[in-house]
């Protein structure tokens, strides 16, 4: 199927953010690719979420997460690589609720995945439950 961009995954998104974690696609390679780069806003929630949980582990301090989110925030918004999806819409909600019936519980995954699906996007992810998930929909849809 032919795709009309990349949609990010959170994790891919996560160096914006001063979040260290180790990609299986460098995401300079991505910047690079010429595609064109989209994420979902709930990706921005479920940051904020990982910055509390960072918090909670004593790996960061919650005046530098705040700060951090702040800044990541500002970066992603500036650079005109990235563009936002809709949060929602009443199709990527169907399609979130037939992956809700096929077993896929994570409701930020679901919400991406969707997205990934309705907007016609390849998903950039390394959740190996999500990188076939397109594939998984179409035949549980037939």
């Amino acid at each position: 199927m032919n795709h009309r961009g990349l949609l990010l995954d959170t994790s891919y998104l996560l160096p914006i953010f001063g979040i260290d974690i180790s990609l299986e696609m460098p995401l300079n390679v991505i910047l690079n690719s010429g595609q064109s780069l989209f994420y979902n806003p709930v990706s921005l929630i479920e940051i904020k979420w990982v910055y509390y949980k960072l918090v909670r582990m004593k790996r960061i301090d919650l005046r530098d997460a705040r700060k951090n989110y702040i800044l990541g925030l500002n970066i992603l918004k500036a650079d005109e690589r990235f563009r936002e999806t809709p949060l929602t819409t009443p199709a990527i909600e169907r399609v979130a609720d037939i992956l809700h019936d096929m077993g896929l519980n994570d409701y930020f995954d679901r919400m991406i995945a969707a997205t990934s699906i309705v907007e016609k996007l390849k998903l950039i992810t390394d959740d190996q439950e999500l990188k076939y998930i397109r594939e998984k929909y179409l035949k549980f849809i037939k």
